[in-house]
């Protein structure tokens, strides 16, 4: 039994149970937990530590401790990224876009779980997109790099690249993983110059003054039988559309001729108007003459701009002969040379408008003839 003395204190009374309250000798304030105070009156307090309280019953979660037990899970309202927390802190969230858990870590910066994802042979991860979400892909050509580094060429170890060109039309690639040029062809440095024989193209051509004169390709090559028109100086003419400026055009000659007079080849510019400019080799009235000519038409020479007839013999007769012809948007050049292309000698040079009304919009190459069938084949023809 509990009993009070006279100050209202609770005292044992005894075994048997009693009735009354428990008192307190000031007021309690409500809404406040009551707690024991030892052997003084009891009062009022809030709870500390994990689970706090501040003057009500209301219970606020302060801090969870390590390892406490979850007897199931957690379920949190998804949300955007919230504040950038203070340093060393992290504030875990679920992500209201991308639906996934997320972490914004002390700088600001939101990082997400990965999303499990099955592995495929010969696939690689390319993405992760803020989901989580794997993204993966078999690589492409476009994948692969590029760039000029030996690592990856193939020997006769491995396989790999082909190791980067060399610009060299002469070189191919050997059993050794280098490029040579092969035994036997005409590479730099031999007979034939500085590339190997292009074959012309056998479609694109038009006639001017054709006569009966007749082209045959089916050797690979275009092979000119320029029909004798008499005795009268005349160009059977092969021309086809120029290049953009500046441009070379490079061809390599054989010719011949069924009777000696006026005769021989050309490599040259054309306008729209059909005049002519022309680097010419020929047996001139018994005189072997290298010219830069113009001409009014196929069938009227104008003039020479420059004739040489000293010391040309070897030069026209020559097979094959190496003739060069550029035009730079301001001056039409004519060059030859007597190895092949090794060395080129400018023979002349001149304003592209001084005869040429438009100056050229096309370039042309053929015979040279007067009173004789004349033949010439030209075997490689390179635009560059």
């Amino acid at each position: 039994m509990i009993t009070t003395d006279a100050a209202g204190k609770a005292v044992d009374g005894g075994a048997a149970p009693g009735t009354g309250t428990v008192t307190h000798t000031g007021a309690l304030t409500s809404g406040q937990i009551i707690k024991g105070n030892g052997a003084a009156d009891i009062t009022v307090g809030n709870l500390a530590g994990d689970v706090t309280t501040s003057g009500s019953m209301t219970t606020v979660l302060a801090n969870i401790p390590n390892d406490t037990p979850m007897a199931g899970d957690l379920l949190a309202t998804a949300v955007a990224a919230p504040a950038t927390p203070a340093t060393g802190k992290g504030r875990i969230y679920v992500d209201s876009t991308a639906k996934n858990i997320a972490v914004k870590d002390d700088a600001g910066v939101v990082k997400h779980g990965v999303q499990s994802k099955s592995a495929v042979a010969s696939n690689f991860l390319t993405a992760i997109s803020d989901a989580g979400v794997v993204t993966a892909a078999q690589p492409t050509d476009a994948d692969l790099s590029l760039s000029a580094i030996t690592t990856n060429d193939v020997s006769t170890t491995k396989h790999g690249f082909a190791p980067t060109l060399p610009n060299d039309a002469n070189k191919f690639l050997n059993g050794t993983g280098g490029y040579t040029v092969p035994s036997g062809s005409a590479g730099a440095g031999s007979f034939f110059g500085i590339k190997s024989f292009s074959a012309p193209p056998s479609a694109g051509w038009s006639w001017d003054n054709q006569g009966a004169s007749t082209i045959d390709s089916s050797s690979g090559y275009e092979y000119l039988i320029a029909a004798s028109p008499g005795a009268a100086d005349q160009l059977r003419v092969r021309y086809r559309t120029a290049p953009a400026t500046p441009y070379t055009i490079k061809a390599f000659f054989f010719h011949g001729n069924t009777g000696i007079s006026n005769a021989g080849y050309f490599l040259g510019f054309r306008d729209s108007g059909g005049k002519y400019v022309i680097l010419t080799f020929n047996w001139n009235s018994g005189t072997v003459q290298v010219a830069y000519q113009k001409w009014t038409s196929a069938t009227a020479v104008s003039a020479n701009y420059t004739s040489s007839t000293t010391g040309n013999t070897t030069i026209f007769t020559r097979q094959p002969a190496y003739v060069e012809i550029s035009d730079d948007g301001t001056n039409i050049i004519g060059r030859f040379s007597i190895d092949g292309g090794n060395h080129v000698i400018q023979f002349d040079s001149r304003l592209r408008g001084d005869f040429l009304t438009t100056g050229p919009n096309a370039y042309a190459w053929g015979t040279y003839v007067n009173g004789n069938v004349q033949h010439v084949a030209l075997v490689s023809l390179v635009e560059a």
